[in-house]
């Protein structure tokens, strides 16, 4: 074996004093170790010949990583045993990157490497770092950068791309390690924070440099404290206990406006920011809405260093009376406020705000200045070009269009007073059959173990109890208050948001006890809403979350208010009297319960008709007559 050794002794050295990597050296140690075992253990001597068959008969048990990497020690080996060195095709050049580095670019990496050590860093985890570090910067260096100073975004976005390494975790690795060393260098203003910022899996396909977009008036120089803002911002959304993936998507949100205000030298303004994002949509794939959020709760927060939990879009918001003709926003205030005097609902103003609104904006492009210029034929035009998803939609859209002109036509500003007919009102009516959940799976929703519910298990099942057990509305449920529940009568009171009716309902055992039951896992939260998400905002729930919280328990996707016609169904079954119903829907009317009547099919038996009173005579004679 002395021959072996003094073989593997200058292969060794040769590795040594080439600079070969520490990961190089290790394989090639650990290599010759096994191959030794292998030649002591079969009695063979150290020749060519004996290395090879050695390998053939050994080399199945390894990894095929493992075999090359021996193939490639043992060829080394047998190099020297025959020439004392190696030869050049099997030299295999691998300089570790650091050594490859200019002085410059070899001090700025031992200063990140010193000050990771001078803050505890184990030193074989700061080894690696080098490592990681110096092949980053070789890349830089081999596209003429000779100090970290000179790093761009469009050389990281190149490094990036062109980081073959062999696995995705070496790749993320190599990449979490440059993003620790630019993150070093921009605190002490060698590089900018969104060059380490870039420097991320995350935003690599979504960052937008170009600024082709960008009004020339529009551009002013950056600030570059915004990554302090960013940074409150930070702690502002983790304050208002934002869950974590949300406020890691906010935060790369912002992150990607900062990296391209940042490249490009511009400010933050509200216009800037807008145009980035009709950009940046497109990058951000069915998020989208997430970050537009983002965009605009950083906007206000940059303003006034406070956070909108409930803010979905812009703080200031362009208002519709805004975006219609001048000459005709007396008359559509005046209206709207007639409406209101009238104690419409919100959502009724709303929906005729939308609807006029439309209909004014129609105006300009046919050339109105007045309501005394419209005629029949500009309405039907209107109405042509006026596309809905839904004829119930353009429906209706019409009926609040056809009572704006009637309002116009009583006051005298218009003087046709049959004007409002030329709006069509095509609506075709039409009967449902009223669709209940089956008797089966009411039975089965009462008989689940709410002891095994997870904490959004317990809120969902008190909200479909109150739809199932109460026959309230989603509408009504997700506006509940604490205080509406009264726990010593058992009866829960709320004003319905369809009707405006006050409703008194009393309340079933079982719905108060699994009430109760999500009260004593609810969020703490000032809020006086009964239900809350578990996430922050701690705002009220969305009617949406009704309907999620029924598929749950039911599996079926027919709407929430099933449970309100099961419920009704079920106390009709029950011989409950029509007025006694009325009261518990909150209907105003006895004639809305006469919808379910039908699905009493037991007395509806009962009131089945003679044939022969209706003109209908069978023969007697057939199959039912002997």
């Amino acid at each position: 074996m002395k021959k072996y050794d003094e073989c593997v002794n200058t292969v060794m050295q040769f590795l040594t004093s080439n600079h070969y990597g520490s990961t190089a050296i290790y394989e090639h140690q650990n290599s010759y170790k096994r191959i030794k075992e292998w030649l002591i253990s079969s009695g063979a001597s150290c020749t060519p010949e004996a290395l090879n068959a050695c390998f053939e008969e050994h080399s199945g048990e390894l990894i095929p990583s493992k075999q090359r990497q021996l193939k490639h020690a043992l060829v080394q080996l047998i190099d020297v045993y025959e020439t004392g060195s190696i030869r050049d095709q099997h030299v295999g050049f691998q300089i570790c990157p650091y050594d490859q580095l200019t002085s410059v670019l070899k001090q700025e990496v031992d200063e990140f490497v010193s000050h990771c050590l001078s803050e505890g860093k184990r030193a074989s985890y700061v080894k690696s770092l080098q490592g990681k570090c110096s092949d980053f910067i070789l890349f830089l260096q081999n596209h003429g950068v000779t100090t970290i100073r000179q790093v761009t975004f469009d050389l990281i976005l190149l490094y990036q791309s062109q980081n073959n390494s062999k696995s995705r975790c070496t790749r993320a690795s190599k990449e979490s390690a440059a993003r620790m060393m630019l993150d070093f260098f921009a605190e002490r203003g060698k590089c900018l924070h969104g060059h380490a910022e870039a420097m991320t899996i995350l935003t690599r396909n979504q960052i937008v440099l170009d600024t082709y977009f960008i009004p020339a008036d529009s551009m002013r120089p950056a600030d570059h404290s915004l990554w302090e803002t960013a940074s409150s911002f930070q702690s502002a959304l983790k304050k208002n206990r934002y869950s974590k993936s949300v406020y890691n998507y906010y935060y790369r949100s912002v992150v990607l406006l900062l990296i391209f205000l940042e490249k490009n030298d511009l400010a933050l303004t509200k216009e800037i920011a807008e145009l980035w994002f009709e950009h940046a949509k497109p990058l951000s794939g069915k998020s989208w809405k997430s970050m537009r959020r983002a965009l605009y709760q950083f906007l206000h927060f940059a303003d006034t260093g406070e956070i909108i939990p409930c803010q979905t879009t812009s703080p200031k918001p362009v208002k519709m009376i805004d975006t219609i003709p001048a000459w005709c926003r007396v008359e559509w205030e005046d209206f709207l406020a007639v409406l209101q005097r009238e104690n419409r609902a919100q959502s009724t103003i709303e929906m005729y705000r939308s609807s006029i609104s439309r209909f004014c904006l129609y105006f300009d492009k046919v050339g109105i200045t007045g309501f005394d210029q419209l005629t029949p034929e500009i309405l039907i035009g209107f109405n042509a070009q006026d596309k809905h998803e839904t004829a119930e939609g353009k429906a209706a859209y019409n009926s609040r269009i056809r009572n704006f002109i009637c309002y116009l036509e009583d006051k005298g500003i218009i003087s046709n007073q049959w004007l409002h007919t030329a709006i069509s009102s095509i609506h075709a009516p039409k009967t449902r059959i009223i669709d209940t959940l089956p008797e089966e799976a009411v039975e089965n929703f009462w008989k689940v173990d709410q002891e095994a519910f997870t904490p959004m298990e317990r809120r969902d099942y008190a909200i479909s109890c109150l739809g199932l057990g109460m026959g309230i509305r989603s509408s009504d449920i997700v506006s509940l208050k604490i205080a509406d529940i009264d726990w010593k009568k058992q009866q829960i009171s709320f004003t319905q948001m369809k009707t405006g009716v006050s409703a008194v309902l009393p309340m079933p055992v079982h719905v108060g006890n699994a009430i109760y039951r999500y009260l004593q896992i609810r969020p703490q939260s000032s809020s006086e809403n009964l239900f809350i998400p578990f996430r922050s905002p701690y705002d009220k729930v969305g009617r949406c979350v009704c309907q999620k919280a029924l598929e749950r328990f039911i599996g079926e996707n027919k709407g929430f208010h099933i449970t309100r016609r099961t419920f009704a169904t079920a106390l009709l079954r029950g011989q409950t009297k029509a007025a006694v119903i009325s009261d518990s829907l909150g209907h105003r009317s006895e004639d809305t319960v006469f919808k379910y009547l039908h699905l009493d099919e037991q007395r509806t038996r009962q009131c089945a008709i003679s044939l022969n009173q209706l003109g209908i005579f069978w023969p007697k004679e057939g199959a039912f007559y002997g």
